[in-house]
């Protein structure tokens, strides 16, 4: 129990001249705010000349007869409220090189129990052949599929027009890459069980080291997926930037390489000419290539997002700080966002006795707080560069690429 001047710390009211004036609890710097907490424990009776007479003239006294604190102290400890808005007052300096670690060591710990559970369940019943017979069927399945979205494809899809020259050129190409697909998976059909189980062997390291490689399994498996997207993509692209280049050349502009801009510039007959011609054929051709584009677009981004969605798992479990939360949920003083004070005697010519209790920091706030920095492989793209990069057809990578600026 204290003694002296104070209101609830962080009130509304703060600030307010008929308000007395606050004596908030302040970590020292260095100091972490368990350490404070319970060293303010020790203090058992605060006395102030008057009731805003402020921490120059309190003294404490501890007790069993321990005589009083230095005043040094009792400044460290006590410092007036700010005129700050009750989030921002009285908050607490966690200690975080040690949480950092223990939520570290939490998290490493858990994700080897993780993975060791996802390794016996694996080798109960002999899951392994069975994910092997099962994974050749599924392979087919996906190459039936695309072999049947490719044959619309080259016929009159949606009732669209296309330049059958092309759209055959384009659709036999594609068969022939699924073929090719079909015939290694079927040539590696009597290795995959002994390929599984020494891959899943990697679940002893860790529930993360599993769902990686689950990760690259799926790329492995989708690869004809993306070499379509990047023929489709890289066609398209070509496409779009001849178009865009000879639509300069009908206004009487060009690009300038070396000082990176558009540049007036006067063409022959000649030039005006084949440009009219190949400016004609590329547009003609344009929608045929932008339906396989989209197509195999789509398709990539669904293997993207399941992709994505491993990883943020992969996040979750190495960012998530489980000690701090453990820690709120079974001593919420140890994490405290500030402390307040209740009077519980408020008489003339006496001192104020004041009941100071600790503002445990919300889950939410903890988990901003403590959470552990996660990998930055990832690129961040906003909606506005991605549809940009799909409309004129640059590739997209689920990994950073060097030199890639941040929007």
């Amino acid at each position: 129990m204290l003694r002296g001047s104070s209101r609830d710390c962080g009130s509304p009211n703060a600030g307010k001249p008929e308000v007395p004036k606050a004596y908030c609890l302040r970590a020292p710097q260095g100091v972490p705010a368990v350490a404070t907490v319970l060293h303010l424990e020790q203090a058992v009776y605060l006395r102030a000349a008057q009731a805003s007479a402020g921490p120059a003239h309190a003294r404490c006294q501890y007790p069993q007869g321990r005589g009083p604190c230095p005043a040094d102290e009792v400044r460290a400890l006590w410092a007036p409220c700010p005129p700050l808005t009750p989030a921002a007052a009285c908050t607490l300096t966690p200690a975080e090189p040690a949480s950092r670690k223990a939520n570290t060591l939490v998290s490493v710990l858990l994700d080897m129990a993780l993975g060791l559970l996802l390794l016996s369940w694996l080798h109960r019943k002999d899951r392994f052949a069975h994910l092997a017979e099962a994974l050749v069927p599924v392979a087919d399945r996906v190459a039936e599929e695309l072999q049947h979205l490719l044959q619309w494809l080259m016929g009159a899809p949606a009732g669209l027009k296309m330049n059958r020259a092309l759209d055959q050129v384009l659709g036999r190409f594609f068969l022939y890459h699924i073929h090719l697909w079909i015939s290694y998976i079927h040539l590696m059909s009597p290795f995959i069980e002994h390929i599984l189980w020494h891959l899943g062997l990697s679940a002893c390291l860790g529930l993360t080291v599993a769902l990686s490689i689950l990760s690259d399994i799926i790329s492995l498996l989708t690869f004809h997926i993306y070499c379509f997207y990047v023929y489709g993509a890289r066609l398209y692209c070509l496409k779009i930037h001849g178009l865009s280049s000879l639509w300069r050349l009908f206004r009487g502009k060009k690009w300038n390489v070396l000082r990176q801009r558009v540049d007036s510039c006067s063409y022959d007959l000649d030039q005006l000419f084949i440009g009219t011609l190949l400016f004609t054929i590329l547009i003609f051709l344009l929608p045929t290539t932008a339906l396989y584009y989209l197509v195999f677009t789509l398709l990539r981004l669904l293997v993207v997002t399941v992709q994505g969605l491993v990883h943020l798992l992969v996040d979750l479990i190495n960012s998530l700080p489980l000690y701090s939360l453990g820690l709120r949920l079974c001593r919420p003083y140890r994490l405290a966002a500030g402390v307040k004070f209740r009077v519980l005697e408020h008489e003339a010519g006496r001192p104020l006795r004041l009941l100071m209790q600790i503002n445990p920091l919300p889950f939410s706030h903890v988990v901003r707080t403590y959470r552990l920095p996660s990998c930055g492989c990832h690129p961040k793209h906003s909606w506005g560069s991605l549809c940009r990069k799909l409309f004129f057809g640059e590739l997209i990578y689920p990994w950073r690429q060097r030199g890639d600026k941040q929007d």
